[in-house]
């Protein structure tokens, strides 16, 4: 028993020091610090597809006053977006009518999916908002800022 439980901790040991060791599929971290810096009170964020929230709201919540931004999608109120909520949708032209709507001063889009996805969509902002900023990270995550013109 005990040689079965020490080749167990071997083993677990060994790849959990391999994982900690590789660099990550998705490099949220980076991407959320550099936005975290840039980041202005009552700046709107969207999260596309819906399920980029929970990382992003992770490595955030440590780095600025999330009470200050706007989450326009999904819109639930920071800290009520759990695991389960997710369903993979992307940005509607309902969101896109919506921000245009309210005209907020600076959009943020946050994603995990290559641009070719969210490019009708920003196409669509294009008519009120110049993009500012467009950075991609490790694993196609990308960010980008859009400014009212």
């Amino acid at each position: 028993m005990v040689v079965v439980v020490l080749l167990a901790v071997g083993l677990a040991s060994r790849g959990v020091t391999r994982w900690y060791r590789s660099s990550p599929d998705q490099d949220y971290r980076s991407a959320m610090g550099q936005l975290a810096t840039r980041i202005h009170p009552d700046d709107a964020i969207v999260f596309s597809p819906d399920e980029v929230r929970l990382p992003s709201q992770f490595y955030l919540r440590s780095e600025v006053d999330l009470s200050e931004l706007i989450p326009v999608f999904p819109s639930q109120a920071w800290g009520h977006f759990k695991t389960g909520d997710q369903h993979v949708v992307t940005v509607s032209r309902a969101v896109i009518s919506r921000i245009l709507e309210r005209r907020y001063p600076r959009v943020w889009i946050v994603s995990n999916t290559m641009l070719g996805v969210l490019a009708p969509r920003v196409n669509e902002l294009q008519v009120e908002y110049r993009v500012a900023s467009d950075r991609q990270y490790e694993g196609d995550v990308g960010v980008m800022l859009l400014e009212l013109r």
